[in-house]
Formats: structure tokens, sequence, C-alpha cells
């Protein structure tokens, strides 16, 4: 019998509804993801007639801060007990319920009827028009009135094709307005520096005309823009009226992020002159980019926005690789480099595990990505600015190895100079005296007296126009050796017999010179 009893006393537990989240007039915000029940629909074709009328036990208990579902295909309802219960006696007061993760495609609020049951009261999400939301926010809100006392059950159905995330919170009218600035003053600083740098690069791009810079500038303006498309304030300020888009633009920025990314990493880091590897799985990554580009633009956006995801982690990782192979090399600006895309990486891993759902929901999970982009494109920028002080450094370097390259290369030619001055001194002298030979027995021959004489005159200027043709065949062998175009070759010669010419023939030179 005690057995029964007990046995009826946990049913009775397990069938007993959920305990309502209760609160006073002095709660200003109040943070509900441990007060949900979760029902996950993998068909996603249930109704709120048959939610509804589930029992408890269908129900889980959410034990984390905020929902994390990651990427699922299911419907998930959340239903979620309320009871304002205030210290003084009030009449209905409107409190406002805040889902803060912008890129959920679709939301539909639930509440009591009038006549019994639940009606729809809310459908919205990035994939309806922005007018569909209650406020005009880049987060989802919708006002409750509650009643004193009175419990009060309401329902959210949410489904999505990307991450699954649903940080939901309770806020009094003037509490959610005090908040607002601290998040606006955020992504204000993040966006503004995004922009500045932005402007600032594409100056000094059309000063100098470095083509890094311009890769860098088309990253920037990609990566921002995809900052304001997840942030919520791309479907509110640019594109309200394109839900199409509102999906399409996520993986399609990640994608020309990516792309012009790597393609300023090869041009900043040179990797195809010195890291041909690296230079390579960049070149890998980019196509990959392209093709993320292309699922986003022709397939479905689930399978778009999770090779977007891989994109985004291989790209901080592969980029970061490059960073360090560089500066092991001893590039010089590679430690800016490495150091700014520290500040992603740490900021982008941290993001992507949330989108995942391996880290949970809060505001620095939620912008960790934005924050740490901002501080790695302002390091960047001097990284590209000490960029070109190493640049003008090696220029300055080159043009003193050249001026003294070429002071060398003028003492070189003032001393060829010289030196051929000298030799045509030296080789004119010595082709005049044959020469002199050869007019003096000439003029001599005609006024010889006997025939003796005329032979001698005859053979002296014979034996002078043979030495200066001698002299003048030496002269063309020498250029043509030193033009390479005539090569030493070896021959069988006398010693005795070259010498003994010589002497014949200098003798009579040297001695008249003394």
């Amino acid at each position: 019998m005690g057995r029964l009893l007990l046995f009826i006393f946990l049913l009775g537990l397990l069938s007993t509804p959920a305990v309502a989240v209760e609160f006073d007039e002095h709660v200003g915000r109040l943070p509900l993801g441990h007060h949900l029940q979760v029902f996950e629909d993998p068909s996603g074709k249930a109704d709120i007639t048959e939610v509804s009328a589930l029992p408890d036990e269908r129900f889980t208990a959410n034990e984390r801060p905020v929902l994390n579902a990651g990427y699922s295909r299911s419907a998930f309802w959340l239903r979620l007990d309320l009871t304002y219960r205030p210290e003084v006696a009030d009449s209905a007061r409107r409190w406002l319920l805040e889902l803060a993760y912008p890129p959920l495609d679709d939301i539909q609020l639930f509440v009591p009827a009038d006549e019994g049951g639940y009606r729809l009261a809310w459908r919205t999400g990035d994939t309806h028009p922005f007018d569909s939301r209650q406020f005009r926010q880049a987060d989802y809100l919708f006002a409750l009135d509650l009643q004193p006392a009175q419990p009060q059950r309401v329902y959210l159905r949410v489904q999505s094709q990307g991450s699954v995330q649903v940080p939901l919170t309770l806020w009094t009218e003037n509490a959610y307005l005090e908040q607002q600035p601290g998040r606006i003053y955020v992504l204000g600083l993040i966006y503004g520096v995004l922009l500045v740098m932005l402007v600032y690069n594409l100056f000094v791009y059309l000063s100098i005309r470095d083509i890094s810079y311009l890769y860098y500038i088309a990253y920037i303006a990609a990566f921002g823009l995809y900052q304001v498309s997840v942030n919520g304030a791309g479907v509110q300020y640019f594109w309200p009226d394109n839900p199409h888009w509102a999906n399409l633009a996520t993986p399609l920025l990640i994608g020309a992020a990516g792309l012009f990314g790597c393609q300023f990493t090869r041009s900043f880091l040179q990797t195809d002159r010195h890291s041909p590897w690296i230079d390579r799985l960049l070149i890998l990554m980019m196509a990959m980019a392209a093709v993320v580009m292309a699922l986003a633009v022709w397939v479905d956006y689930s399978l778009s926005l999770r090779a977007a995801t891989l994109l985004a982690l291989l790209f901080t990782l592969v980029v970061f690789a490059a960073g360090i192979a560089a500066w092991v090399r001893g590039m010089r600006m590679a430690r800016y480099f490495v150091i700014a895309w520290s500040a992603l990486l740490v900021g982008g891993q941290i993001n992507t595990l949330m989108v995942l759902g391996y880290l949970p929901h809060s505001f620095f999970t939620m912008y960790a990505s934005q924050i740490g982009s901002a501080i790695e494109v302002a390091l960047l920028s001097l990284a590209l600015a000490d960029r070109i002080n190493t640049l003008r450094d090696e220029r300055t370097a080159i043009l003193e190895a050249t001026g003294a390259e070429l002071a060398s290369l003028n003492r070189q030619l003032a001393e060829s100079n010289r030196l051929k001055d000298e030799f045509l001194s030296t080789v004119s002298h010595e082709l005049r005296t044959p020469m002199m030979g050869v007019t003096g027995a000439l003029q001599l021959l005609p006024e010889a007296d006997s025939a003796e004489e005329r032979e001698q005159f005859q053979g002296i200027a014979e034996g002078s126009a043979a030495t200066m043709l001698g002299m003048i065949d030496d002269l063309l062998l020498l250029c043509e050796l030193r033009a390479n175009r005539v090569s030493p070759r070896p021959m069988v010669f006398s010693l005795r017999a070259l010498g003994d010419g010589l002497r014949q023939r200098f003798e009579g030179l040297a001695q008249a010179k003394g």
C-alpha cells in the first residue's frame, strides 16, 4: 500500500505544471533562459493546438542561460509561465519580451485568447519584412500586458535554417530604454572604426597606389557589411523589405570577406615569393570562398551558411598561420599582422563556437567577432603603415647600394679610359715607327744611285710594312679574343725560332732607342 501511494505521489509530481516565474515591480530585467520549457518538433508541422495540449513530460527544462540548439531544422516550441506579483497593489503593467538574436528566420508568439486556447499575437523573423515586427528594433520585441497575481502562459515557436539561438529577457519599458545606449555605443564604436579605417585606407591607396590597400579596402567593406547583416542593422536600415537578401547576405558576405582577406594576405606577406605552400593554401581558400558565394546565391541557405561557418573557421586559422610563417622568416611587418589576426581569431572563434552551440549566448560571445574585428582592422592599418616604412627603407638601401655601385663603375670607367688612352698612345707610337720607315724608304728609293741601294730601300720598306701589318693583325686578334669571337687553340712551335725572329726584328730598334 505504501509503495502504491509513493507511486501516485511521484506520478502527481510528473504531471504538475511547471512553476511560473514570479517577479514584482522592482524587477527591471529578468533573464528567462533557465525558466523555459522546450518542445522540439523535428517535423515542424505541429500547431499551437497540438502543442498546448501536450503533457508536461513532453517538454524539457532548459538548463542553460540561453537556449542554444546550434544548426537544426526542427521547430522549437518554448513555453513560459509568468506571474507578475507586485508588493503594492497595482493594475496591469506592460512588459517587453526581448529575443536578442536577429538572424532567426521565423518567430511566432502565442498568447492566451479571450475565448480560450491561444492566438497568434505576432509572427516575424528575418524571412519576413521588417514591418512585421511589433517594434522597429534590430532585436525582436514583444509587448506583454500582465495582470497582477494572474499567471499567464505564453508560447514561442522558433525555427531557422541557421543557428538557433534564443536569448530571452523580460524587461520593463524604462529598464530596456536605459540599457539601449550602451549597446548602441558599442556597435557605433565598432562600425565607426570599420568606416574610418575604410576611408583612411582608401585615401592611402589613392595616394600610393599599393594594390594591397585595395584588397584590404574590399575586405573591410565585405566584413563590415557582414557585421551589419548579422546584427540586424542591415534589415533595419538597408534592406527592410527584402527578406530574401537578408538571408542571402550573411553567407555571401562571409565568402566575399574570405576571398578578399586571402588575397590581401597573399599581397601583403608576398607568400608567392617566400612561402609557396602557404600561397597555394590561400589560393585554395579563395576557391572555397568563391564556392560559398555561389552556394549562397544558387542553393539552400542552410547549406551555404554551414559552408560559410566552416570557411570562417579555416580562414582565420590559415591566415594566422601565414602570418606566423612570415614572422619566423624575419619579416618585420608580419608582427603587426599576427597580433591583428590574433584579435580577430579569438573573437571569431568565440562567436563561431557560440553559434555552433558550444559556448553560452551572452553580450560578449554575441559581439566577440565584431569587437575582435574592430581591433584587427585598426592593427592591420598599423601593419600597412609599417609595410610602407619597410618598403621605403628597402628602397633607400637599394638606392644607396646602387649609388655606390655606380660610383664604383664610374671609377672603373675612368681607369678603363686612362688605360685606353695609354694603349692608343703606345700603339700610335709603335705604328708610327714602321710607317716612317716605309715613308722614308719610299722617298729615298728614287734617289738611289745603284741597284744595291734600291734593293736596300725596298727591303726596309717591305720590312717596315710587314711589321706594321703584324701589329695591326695582333690588334685585331686581341679585339676578337675579347669579344669571344676567336678562341685560342694549341699548336706546335719552336720557342728558339720565335725568339730569334723577334730578336732580329726588334734588335735594331732597341739599339736605336738606347
